[in-house]
């Protein structure tokens, strides 16, 4: 390939790797940034009337429960001591959300419970995230501040909503519920589409960046004049450089992207050695360049589901096929990857 075309893949590949940083940016300020709330408290019997809200149109929303508890409760943690104390409760509630034409938005019946401890509020498909923000427990109970956040919810055209709660006694542990404090989160975005579209660009832009940068750095080199008939030390030493290059495609399930980067930086030391270390360093890269085009497409399948049967079978055949030709290169075969694009030739 002429050297502009290899620079103009080089460019498309690092334009792409700039391009991913948009809507995992984007994903990240809407994860950090603060979320319009109303904030309404509890009565004393535990329950929160019908209350009108005007909340942001056509975005999303989510019910937060914020509730200092207070337990005699606990279970003891493997470290011992007061850090290894842990309060335990279980809290029914249930909360409704409706339009302003009384139109069921959300009616939930779900638990503030000590077991769901996390610092997720991405509002995924769970019934609740809990986190504890202050907790004073020792081994005879104590207190903590715990805040649940539940599913999200779609907020209608007008923005207007009506809310209501209750909470129950803990039947469980014989927790006391103090301070319940009920909050609606709004304007609420799903980074779920721009997470994937990010990592498509990352991977993809990785994947034609690397190949741009070899194919702009493997201009074709006159091997020195080597003896046909190689053979002992010298021919075991050719064979082995050849192996590992091969092998170094493993670091890819220790270090991200090593799986190409390092048959890449072998090949590059080594390839003037020896035509069948060229050759097969050649092989190398060509497959672990493949087998990150099939992961691409497997991931672009994930929220159909099949990407998620595809990825590992991609993986162990990636496995089986570097420690097959790991075996034929070390005995002096001109081994060829199936199924493999040949990016260089």
């Amino acid at each position: 390939m002429p050297i502009s075309r290899a620079l103009v893949v080089l460019l498309c590949g690092v334009v792409m790797l700039i391009g991913s940083c948009v809507p995992l940016g984007s994903a990240l300020y809407q994860a950090v940034n603060t979320k319009p709330v109303s904030a309404l408290s509890m009565g004393d019997d535990g329950r929160l009337q019908t209350t009108r809200l005007e909340l942001t149109p056509d975005r999303s929303a989510r019910i937060v429960a914020d509730v200092e508890v207070h337990t005699t409760s606990v279970q003891e943690g493997r470290e011992g001591g007061d850090a290894g104390h842990y309060a335990r409760y279980r809290f029914p509630l249930r909360y409704r959300v409706a339009d302003s034409g009384g139109g069921e938005l959300a009616d939930v019946a779900t638990t503030i419970d000590w077991r769901d401890k996390a610092s997720d509020f991405s509002g995924r498909e769970r019934e609740a995230s809990l986190l504890e923000r202050e907790s004073r427990v020792t081994a005879d109970g104590g207190s903590v501040r715990a805040r649940a956040v539940f599913r999200v919810f779609d907020v209608p055209q007008d923005g207007i909503v009506n809310v209501s709660a209750e909470i129950g006694e803990d039947s469980t542990y014989g927790a006391e519920a103090r301070a319940v404090e009920i909050e609606v989160e709004h304007a609420i975005d799903n980074p779920t589409t721009r997470i994937v579209l990010g990592v498509f660009l990352l991977m993809a832009g990785f994947i034609v960046t690397v190949v741009g940068f070899v194919l702009v750095v493997a201009r074709p080199i006159a091997h020195a004049p080597i003896d046909e008939n190689v053979s002992g030390d010298r021919a075991a030493s050719i064979r082995q450089l050849a192996m590992f290059g091969h092998l170094a495609g493993l670091l890819g399930f220790v270090i991200p992207f090593a799986s190409v980067l390092a048959p890449l930086v072998l090949w590059l030391l080594n390839r003037s050695r020896h035509p069948y270390i060229d050759e097969q360093g050649r092989e190398a890269i060509n497959f672990q360049l493949t087998i990150l085009v099939y992961l691409l497409l497997a991931f672009a399948l994930v929220l159909a589901l099949v990407g998620l049967v595809l990825i590992p079978l991609i993986v162990l055949f990636q496995l089986i096929m570097v420690l097959v030709a790991a075996v034929r290169v070390n005995d002096g075969e001109a081994w060829r990857y199936p199924v493999t694009l040949r990016f260089l030739r």
